[in-house]
């Protein structure tokens, strides 16, 4: 099973549950990788090569996010694209965190506890930078100033603020793996923008297919259910009208059950096609971090 997540939180939950699991750490690309995916796109795009100056300005304003390279080589102008990125991003930490002064009304304390964590935390990391060894690479690019989580937690002096910083875009966690150990469950978890679900759609495209369900996590435990059941081609026992001579009753049953029968299911399947083929089913699910982190989502995420 391959799991794809923005999110921290997911990599918490699993790591309670799942013991034989590989997290990989999706990154911003390296800076000869941000400039060859920028060339890319720009002649997929425009059919214009970029100089060797363009790609190193471009890396310098908006590093090696994905999303933001798809973004820029799309606009005719590709450095004023990168200043409204970074406009875009620098107002919307603010909005988020901004501190509101002395006549700020008392309802307002809660959210202002919670800014001023994300600002002690900004400034912590942006004076961390001349302690560090180095802030750049020739090779590699930019090299972004960081602390564990355990010392970020200390900084702010609170330990749950982190996770929701984290889900906003604010700051970034995510867990090193050194991959020795190959698990039969993989995490892919790095910021919104990083490429996972490409990475993903493109390895299937290489199988052929062959072998590989993919389906959207949500909120909703029905909509995962109806989602998995496409996924897997798996027929659900629907509400409906029986006749004289129907043998199948009303659903009787919740979601999470309904998926775990699927489940059950799809582990005998597996088994006889790995018998039969020597190779392994693959179920990916995408978006984790859309799962709700509540009683319901633990018990869907221990299901899975």
């Amino acid at each position: 099973m391959v799991f794809n997540s923005d999110d921290f939180w997911v990599y918490e939950r699993l790591k309670q549950l799942a013991t034989r699991m590989e997290v990989i750490p999706v990154l911003d690309l390296p800076k000869a990788q941000a400039s060859i995916a920028l060339q890319k796109y720009r002649v997929r795009y425009f059919g214009q090569q970029v100089s060797a100056r363009e790609l190193e300005e471009v890396y310098d304003l908006v590093g090696g996010r994905l999303s933001f390279l798809n973004r820029v080589a799309k606009s005719r102008d590709m450095l004023a694209m990168c200043k409204r990125i970074c406009d875009n991003e620098r107002r919307w930490f603010l909005n988020q965190c901004w501190i509101l002064g002395a006549e700020m009304d008392d309802d307002v304390m809660d959210q202002q506890k919670w800014a001023s964590a994300a600002m002690v935390l900004a400034q912590a990391l942006v004076q961390e930078e001349p302690n560090m060894d180095a802030t750049y690479d020739a090779k590699i690019g930019h090299i972004l100033p960081s602390f564990p989580l355990h010392i970020a937690q200390q900084r702010m002096t609170r330990a749950d603020f982190i996770r929701q910083m984290d889900r906003l875009n604010l700051f970034s966690i995510t867990s090193e793996a050194d991959g020795e150990e190959v698990g039969h469950y993989h995490l892919l978890i790095g910021d919104k923008g990083t490429g996972k679900s490409s990475m993903l759609i493109e390895a299937m495209r290489k199988i052929d297919g062959d072998g590989v369900a993919m389906f959207e996590a949500h909120a909703d435990l029905e909509i995962v259910r109806i989602r998995l059941g496409k996924a897997l081609d798996f027929e659900f026992h629907e509400d409906y009208i029986g006749g004289y001579f129907s043998e199948r009753g009303p659903r009787d049953t919740t979601a999470l059950l309904d998926i775990e029968r699927a489940l059950n299911k799809l582990e005998k399947v597996a088994l006889l096609k790995r018998a039969e083929r020597k190779k392994p089913l693959v179920l990916i699910i995408n978006q984790m971090h859309l799962i709700r982190d509540d009683d319901d989502g633990k018990d869907l995420i221990e299901l899975l």
